[in-house]
């Protein structure tokens, strides 16, 4: 048994229907031509050196591949992967490169789309509460920054401190700015 995995170089998306209209585009005859997606070009480049899909082949026995060579195109990589344990490796390795690379992962499967970001580490919550304070970026920046890993929490986020970090950024974020008091205002 197989099943098929897409990563297409798609930015912006809003919807789960632009990512299918995308693979859809890309599975036709007519696809656009154009300049390769250097992150498709990196991304391809490290998973065939992992996971051949050309002469010398993978030992076998050990191929996640169902399907040989994989569909490359200037804005895609289609993968067909054995149902089996011995896609696992691969699948890591997928969702790693693709989270390094910027890509959307689709599993035409069941019509998903995902696009892996990897957690921040302290070091980055700590500048982006410096940025805050120093007012390089509104509450509206800094609650978009840190939507992702409070709302929908990955679960690589290990560090507890970078986590409680993300929640309080996040919760300072949703709550207004003051208004400013006026001069002939008395405060009660």
């Amino acid at each position: 048994m197989s099943f098929d995995l897409a990563v297409l170089a798609i930015d912006g998306w809003a919807d789960v229907s632009e990512v299918a209209a995308m693979a859809d585009r890309c599975r036709s005859s007519a696809h656009i031509e154009g300049e390769l997606d250097d992150r498709i070009v990196g991304f391809y480049e490290r998973l065939r050196a992992r996971f051949p899909d050309y002469p010398p082949y993978w030992d076998s026995d050990d191929c996640p591949w169902m399907s040989m060579p994989l569909d490359v195109g200037i804005d895609h990589v289609f993968m067909c992967l054995s149902f089996s344990e011995r896609s696992t490796p691969a699948i890591t390795f997928i969702t790693e490169l693709a989270t390094e690379h910027g890509l959307t992962l689709w599993d035409p499967q069941d019509g998903s789309a995902h696009k892996p970001v990897a957690a921040p580490s302290r070091q980055e919550v700590t500048a982006w509460w410096r940025d805050l304070l120093d007012g390089q970026c509104s509450r509206e920046e800094t609650f978009e920054r840190v939507r992702p890993w409070v709302e929908d929490p990955p679960d690589a986020i290990d560090d507890p401190i970078t986590l409680m970090g993300l929640q309080q950024l996040h919760g300072f974020g949703l709550t207004a700015e003051p208004e400013p008091v006026k001069s002939n205002e008395t405060i009660s």
